[in-house]
């Protein structure tokens, strides 16, 4: 059976969301999690095409790349590790945070 949450379901859902919100005030993150709220499953698949759809809105122009948030708190890279080791332990973290279907 064909999955009904594709790349234009979630990028026309995606167009509502995000107009109701000002620009960096919504994360992609926030944006999966509204997408779930109106139906779309919560699995780290959804959750990889909603960024995959994000970043071909914003590419194609659809979408402005000012619209979404991915700022921390100033100073939040600056510790003893590389930014980018930083960085790689922050996704991994915010991913392995959010919860899938049968995680529950």
């Amino acid at each position: 059976m064909k999955d009904r949450y594709t790349r234009q379901w979630i990028t026309d859902n995606s167009i509502e969301i995000v107009s109701q919100y000002e620009d960096g005030e919504l994360t992609i993150r926030a944006l999966h999690y509204q997408l779930v709220a109106i139906g779309m499953t919560n699995t780290l698949q959804h959750y990889k095409r909603v960024v995959g759809a994000m970043i071909a809105s914003r590419r194609d122009g659809i979408i402005g790349y000012s619209k979404f948030s991915d700022h921390r708190p100033r100073g939040h890279w600056r510790n003893r590790m590389g930014a980018s080791q930083t960085r790689s332990r922050d996704k991994q973290r915010e991913a392995s945070d959010c919860p899938l279907d049968g995680e529950l």
